[in-house]
């Protein structure tokens, strides 16, 4: 695979990975901005009204109806979080023209670039000439659907709560989606607003990988930007930067009308990547609770059956941990001291050749699948530009490899908790 960038204006670059392994290429057009309590739930709302239609293609059945022309190309999206910046994606995909049968060529690629062009600097609007509020009237419905429907799924709900709970004014707590009250203020004017401001603003970072050159990319690429290859942002030097906290331990109780507890527990453990105890770090998620043979699973949800489930999520960007499990309401106190127990015997040791081998399986396993697919090759170079880092696969496996029981016993040293949210009944005493 070869790899390429290109500076393509003010805050705009193109990265490529060619590569003629798939039959399918990608293209990423990513926004990234610091994350922000007004603008990241209305860029949001802007971007999904945009894909709603264009100038040329004004409905999403003839956005449709064109890719469909292109041999099945797609266009979706996609909003995440990477430590105190949300970023927005357009994520396309096209097959590869070497499989279409000559008599009916077509330019999948640049026909994809066409419709997205289209789609950011000339939306659809109605004859005075604003974006079209029966659009923006419906985004906000769905929006605000998906803010109500939250509270159903409590798993995500009560991670989501610990979050907010640890990171408190951070950026890194500040959620895409916003309020209900926050979105029924939103109106065209603010949509036109917040367009201008991230066409102008947002650095852009665009991903493709596939069979052809970075530099013939790179020259169809320039023909999407050239109405804004002037614009005021300038380039960044990414890194991530621990969040760190030394306050005393947040608790809050939640009481709903719900037949399962919720325990989250939020750690801090002062790593990120590009830090030394990186690989020992995320080799301790593993074993602590990153995988059905780690000790949360094993032993909480296993041998002492006290929840339904139990694991941990490292999030690399922020240096924090957080544990979610399912439990009877009534157990809350017990499930705490035993999820701490099992932190307190890493600390001290207790790690097993069993354990070490396949947390360290686990994770030379997901770095060996990296180059099975256009997305996971993306993500991956996406992650290493957001860190701030470049660190290859091989050198990654050979890291991970290194790592000995003392080190993630140190690593365990530097975790403690945080923040705890509990969802339990409105009955639990």
């Amino acid at each position: 695979m070869t790899k390429q960038e290109f500076h393509l204006g003010r805050g705009i670059r193109l990265h490529t990975v060619q590569t003629r392994k798939f039959k399918v290429s990608r293209l990423s057009v990513s926004f990234i901005c610091k994350a922000d309590s007004l603008y990241s739930p209305l860029t949001k709302l802007m971007f999904s009204v945009l894909l709603r239609g264009s100038e040329k293609y004004p409905t999403v059945t003839q956005i449709n109806k064109r890719l469909d022309e292109l041999y099945g190309s797609t266009v979706s999206f996609r909003c995440l979080q990477a430590g105190k910046r949300h970023i927005f994606k357009i994520i396309c995909e096209f097959l590869d023209e070497s499989y279409i049968p000559q008599k009916d060529i077509v330019n999948t690629f640049s026909g994809t670039l066409e419709v997205i062009k289209d789609i950011l600097f000339h939306p659809k609007r109605n004859k005075d000439g604003k974006l079209d509020n029966a659009y923006i009237d419906s985004e906000k419905k769905i929006a605000i659907d998906g803010i109500r429907a939250k509270i159903n799924d409590q798993r995500a709900y009560s991670a989501e709560r610990c979050r907010q709970i640890l990171f408190g004014s951070d950026p890194r707590g500040i959620l895409i989606d916003g309020t209900e009250d926050m979105i029924n203020e939103f109106n065209a004017d603010d949509v036109e607003r917040c367009l201008s401001v991230i066409l102008d603003k947002a650095l852009i970072e665009c991903f493709y990988v596939g069979p052809e050159d970075g530099e013939n990319i790179a020259d169809s690429i320039s023909s999407l930007f050239e109405e804004i290859k002037f614009r005021g942002a300038v380039s960044e030097i990414y890194s991530y930067k621990a969040f760190s906290k030394k306050n005393n331990l947040s608790e809050v109780t939640e009481r709903l009308p719900v037949s399962q507890g919720r325990l989250n527990i939020g750690f801090i453990c002062d790593t990120v990547p590009g830090d030394d105890r990186y690989f020992s770090m995320c080799l301790f998620n593993e074993i602590f609770g990153g995988s059905s043979v780690s000790k949360l699973f094993m032993n909480v949800r296993e041998k002492k059956s006290l929840c339904y489930y139990c694991s941990s999520d490292y999030m690399k960007s922020s240096g924090v941990i957080l544990v979610s499990c399912g439990i009877k309401s009534g157990n809350r106190d017990i499930v705490y001291k035993e999820i701490m127990s099992q932190l307190e015997s890493i600390k001290m040791g207790n790690i097993s050749d069993e354990e070490l081998n396949s947390a360290k399986k686990i994770l030379t396993n997901a770095l060996k699948q990296v180059d099975d697919s256009t997305a996971a090759i993306e993500s991956y170079n996406y992650e290493q530009l957001l860190a701030g880092t470049e660190m290859d696969t091989e050198y990654c496996l050979r890291k991970i490899n290194e790592v000995t029981k003392a080190e993630i016993a140190g690593c365990a040293e530097l975790v403690y908790p945080n923040a705890v949210f509990f969802l339990c009944g409105e009955d639990t005493i």
